[in-house]
């Protein structure tokens, strides 16, 4: 299971904030230079474990960003299939019911044309005596 895309976010951040450390990290040893210098990063020395380190801390903060992004859209795509699903289901249920509401009226009307009504039977009655 996937973490919500803001744990995401997080991750990204804290990547974001060791790679900040790093870089100032090895701009204030002054030993390997500027920190985005990549002249040195071949020998396998120091610098150049830091500079991969560095590297990495980026590369790695960028994708939890782009998985902190494809997480939102899939969180945004479910949540709007939920809401025109919910949409679908309130439609049909308004069809369902003004059917119903049809059906009872009709059936009443019917119902109501059958029955003789009682003040003709009393004006018939009343003519044959």
């Amino acid at each position: 299971m996937h973490l919500p895309f803001w744990v995401d976010f997080l991750w990204s951040g804290m990547w974001f904030v060791a790679f900040g450390l790093l870089v100032k990290y090895l701009n204030d040893i002054q030993v390997c230079g500027a920190a985005f210098t990549w002249s040195d990063i071949q020998d396998g020395g120091f610098c150049g474990k830091w500079k991969a380190d560095l590297a990495f801390a980026f590369v790695g903060a960028m994708l939890w960003l782009v998985s902190c992004a494809l997480g939102y859209a899939g969180y945004r795509q479910v949540k709007q299939q939920e809401m025109s699903d919910a949409v679908a289901d309130a439609e049909k249920k308004a069809t369902a019911e003004a059917e119903k509401k049809a059906t009872a009226e009709a059936e009443k009307k019917a119902k109501e044309s059958h029955k003789p009504k009682h003040s003709d039977t009393r004006s018939m009655s009343a003519a044959q005596e």
